[in-house]
């Protein structure tokens, strides 16, 4: 056996020898095709064809009302000779944007298609308010002012075309309790169900800060989001740290101090002085609610919210703004799709959320738990038993037994509650460029950052 496979390792080197000199055993660039085809030309599903940009090689396609996106079956057109992966004619699932591959010869092309799917109302509104609707599960919500009365009101309708609706529309209803709507199309009908609340009182929510006054707030972030709460809250008042400290403020007519902290990764030191803390957690334990935005989130221990030791452990951020041009950041909420700290948002996909959009500047001021990686939580139900709280959302692309941004914890005995929400992309300002001063472009997803506030500020005010 030897002998045969050293003779059969000469000949292989009596052939390569032959082939470094004879010409006739050079490769020629006629193996390797250059000119064949590999663009997608169409993209159809349930009737409806894509628009596929040929640049981005992104294809965006929205599907009739009714569909279900976990379940597509696209029909696809592409070059002769060329095959595409998944195949066309394959069921996918489209909650989330797929990649698909087009090969022919030595060339490729990837192409992203992100699906949606045309939402059943374009418009609810009881009295002039106007409802969020929840396309995913089918809830539309209405929160009205004190005193508006529900019991006999025909709310005001619009649905997207070619839908049928029951009741119809202009039958007064008893939102005094749910009511359900059945929306038609040619392919399915969904049920919906509005849920509508009267709000109490219009309550008073505090702006804490470490500035004297509202005007002498000097963070950019800090004062845009400022800027948005008084703009839309009339009840809304600015708190100092100096007013606590000195007892000038009485605490207990907010139903929920806000305090979005974005200076710096190290928390002021009269945050943590006695008479603040006292004061703040004896307004916790009288029910009083926080909502605690950027760094602030490292202040749960100090609160005694969550144990010593457990408050975030991966805090960083830039000090100076940079730019990433090629990708969309946000939020991921898989499995807690119908909390109502995300009803309204726009989606990319069926549990995730875009705040920050490519090209805009940021500085990824973060403070968030590492959950697989540090803290011997291991995964989500470890850091829930461990802190107490609810996690709800990670980084987009992730999920919360990898790393927890976004959470909540419910009231113990008799407590107030309390909202985080502490990732990168929730950055309120478009920072200049360090080097020109001049702004970049507008943060296109700076809607889906007010309106998870304004419902995290609906949540802790009810």
């Amino acid at each position: 056996m030897k002998y045969i496979t050293i003779l059969r390792n000469s000949m292989w080197l009596f052939l390569l020898t032959a082939c470094m000199v004879l010409p006739a055993c050079k490769k020629t660039t006629s193996d390797i095709k250059l000119n064949t085809d590999v663009e997608l030309k169409t993209f159809t599903a349930n009737g409806v064809t894509g628009t596929i940009n040929s640049t981005t090689h992104e294809i965006d396609i929205v599907l009739p009302f009714g569909s279900d996106l976990s379940k597509i079956t696209p029909s696809i057109k592409i070059g002769a000779g060329a095959t595409i992966t998944p195949a066309s004619g394959s069921i996918v699932d489209m909650t989330l944007p797929v990649t698909y591959q087009v090969v022919s010869g030595n060339l490729y092309n990837n192409y992203t298609v992100k699906a949606s799917v045309q939402p059943g109302f374009t418009s609810f509104k009881i009295d002039t308010v106007t409802g969020v609707v929840n396309d995913i599960t089918h809830i539309i919500s209405v929160v009205l002012p004190p005193g508006t009365n529900i019991s006999n009101v025909a709310p005001s309708i619009s649905l997207s075309t070619g839908l049928t609706i029951s009741p119809a529309i202009g039958t007064p209803q008893d939102f005094t309790k749910p009511v359900k709507y059945t929306v038609t199309s040619s392919i399915a009908s969904v049920t919906y169900t509005v849920n509508a609340t009267v709000q109490t009182a219009i309550p008073y929510i505090a702006y804490l800060g470490t500035a004297a006054t509202r005007a002498g707030i000097t963070n950019p972030d800090e004062k845009a989001a400022a800027d948005w709460l008084f703009a839309n809250y009339p009840n809304a008042e600015y708190v100092a740290f100096d007013n606590v400290n000195n007892g000038s403020v009485s605490l207990a007519k907010y139903k929920v101090i806000w305090w979005h902290f974005d200076s710096s990764q190290t928390l002021p030191d009269i945050s943590n002085w006695g008479n603040v803390l006292t004061a703040l957690k004896a307004y916790y334990a009288a029910g009083g609610n926080f909502f605690l935005t950027g760094y602030s989130a490292e202040y749960l221990p100090s609160l005694g919210i969550v144990p010593n030791g457990k408050g975030p452990n991966n805090v960083f951020g830039d000090s100076n703004p940079g730019i990433d041009a090629n990708n969309n950041w946000g939020t991921s909420f898989t499995g807690n799709e119908a909390n109502p700290l995300f009803q309204g948002l726009t989606l990319s996909g069926s549990s995730t959320a875009f705040l920050l959009g490519k090209g805009t500047e940021r500085e990824n001021h973060t403070a968030q738990w590492k959950v697989s990686d540090w803290g011997g939580y291991t995964n989500t139900a470890g850091w829930q038993a461990a802190t107490g709280g609810i996690a709800l959302a990670s980084t987009d692309g992730s999920n919360t037994d990898n790393t927890v941004n976004i959470a909540e914890w419910p009231s113990v005995n008799k407590s107030g509650k309390t909202i985080v929400i502490a990732l990168g992309a929730y950055d309120w300002y478009n920072e200049p460029d360090p080097g020109s001063g001049t702004p970049s472009i507008p943060n296109v997803f700076l809607p889906n950052i007010q309106k998870m506030t304004k419902n995290a500020l609906s949540i802790l005010t009810q």
